[in-house]
């Protein structure tokens, strides 16, 4: 696959896992009761908490909500496509410099 096509695939796939993480805040949203920003804060706390607990500590999360370990499996997925992404491009911009310095 040329550098495009796969910089497209990879961007949709972001957009898809930033719209996977919104739809776990909506369902979190509708399974508890209160204003918005509480609501919002509550469910920013709690996600953060979980994050750091299975990423930085590699435990389980299976205390949490199930939209919360939901939304840290999509930022997961987030995370290592976005890094494969800059990777990717590293690479792309290190090929053509290394091109044109042939040439």
């Amino acid at each position: 696959m040329d550098f495009s096509t796969r910089k497209s695939v990879m961007q949709r796939q972001l957009k898809e896992y930033i719209g996977n993480m919104r739809q776990c805040y909506r369902d979190y949203f509708a399974q508890h009761a209160g204003m918005p920003s509480k609501v919002r804060r509550q469910f920013g706390r709690e996600f953060l908490q979980a994050y750091d607990q299975k990423v930085k500590y590699g435990r389980s999360i299976e205390g949490f909500p199930k939209e919360i370990q939901e939304a840290v499996r999509q930022a997961e997925n987030f995370r290592k496509m976005e890094q494969e992404f800059l990777t990717a491009s590293f690479f792309f911009r290190c090929g053509i410099c290394l091109i044109t310095r042939l040439l």
